[in-house]
């Protein structure tokens, strides 16, 4: 099915090498209208206007606050291409992880033996 095809595109490694083709100098790093540039005018073509709100986000999540900046290019690439979620969990596992955090931010404790933890037994026993 759709989601759980495997992804097959270009890897943080394949779009690190291409962006590293149009670092002539050799700095490690692309000024935000080379990255601008590159978004609206090559491949599958973005909107000046997506390409913005791409380029604010990488900007915010580097923690820069000013208008124009440089990228480098391993943090650019980073930014591009986050961790995908596990397409097959492990449902009962997830399910115990978040009765945990739940009952943690109410400050509730759970019981050892609803912990989930190996070697944990029962109050009582």
């Amino acid at each position: 099915g759709f989601l759980s095809d495997q992804y097959t595109g270009p890897t943080e490694d394949d779009l690190q090498k291409a962006l590293q083709a149009f670092d002539v100098a050799e700095t490690g790093e692309l000024s935000e209208q080379q990255i601008r540039q590159l978004l609206t005018t090559m491949g599958d073509k973005m909107e000046k206007a997506d390409a913005d709100v791409l380029l604010t986000a990488a900007r915010e999540s580097n923690g820069s606050t000013g208008q124009k900046t440089n990228f480098a290019i391993a943090e650019f690439t980073k930014f591009l291409t986050p961790e995908t979620p596990d397409l097959d969990p492990d449902g009962p596992a997830l399910m115990k992880q978040l009765i945990k955090e739940e009952a943690a931010k109410a400050g509730l404790k759970m019981p050892a033996y609803a912990s989930g933890e190996e070697g944990a037994a029962a109050e009582g026993d």
